[in-house]
C-alpha cells in the first residue's frame, strides 16, 4: 500500500538507520559535497523511500508493514551510513538501488 503515511514510515526508518543525530557531522559532509542541505538530503531519503515503496507494490502483499521497514529500510540506511564512512558522499542511485532490491528480495525470501 503506497499512501503517505508508509512513505513517511519507510523515509523514518531509513533515517533511523543512518542515525543521524549521532552522525551528523560526517552526514553534512556527505550531503554538502551533494549541495544539499538538511532538508534536500530528507528529500534525497524520500526519494529513496518511495523507490522501495514501488519495489514493495511489485512483490506480494505483505501483514505487518513494520517488520519490512525494521528489516529493509532499517537497514539501508545502515548501508548508506556505512558507504558515507567510506566514501565521505552520498551513494549514487545505482549503488543504494542495488542494496535495497538485495534487502527487499531477502525480506520475502525469508516469509
Amino acid at each position: 500500500m503506497n499512501t503517505n503515511k508508509s512513505l513517511a514510515i519507510t523515509s523514518l526508518n531509513i533515517l533511523d538507520g543512518l542515525n543521524h543525530h549521532r552522525n551528523w557531522a560526517l552526514l553534512q559532509v556527505a550531503w554538502d559535497s551533494a549541495g544539499m542541505g538538511f532538508v534536500e538530503f530528507c528529500g534525497w531519503i524520500t526519494d529513496i523511500a518511495q523507490e522501495s515503496e514501488n519495489e514493495l507494490a511489485k512483490r506480494d502483499p505483505q501483514d505487518f508493514p513494520g517488520v519490512y521497514d525494521y528489516e529493509v529500510s532499517f537497514s539501508l540506511g545502515q548501508k548508506i551510513l556505512e558507504y558515507v564512512i567510506d566514501n565521505k558522499t552520498l551513494p549514487e542511485k545505482e549503488q543504494w538501488g542495488r542494496w535495497l532490491i538485495m534487502l527487499i528480495d531477502e525480506f520475502f525470501t525469508k516469509k
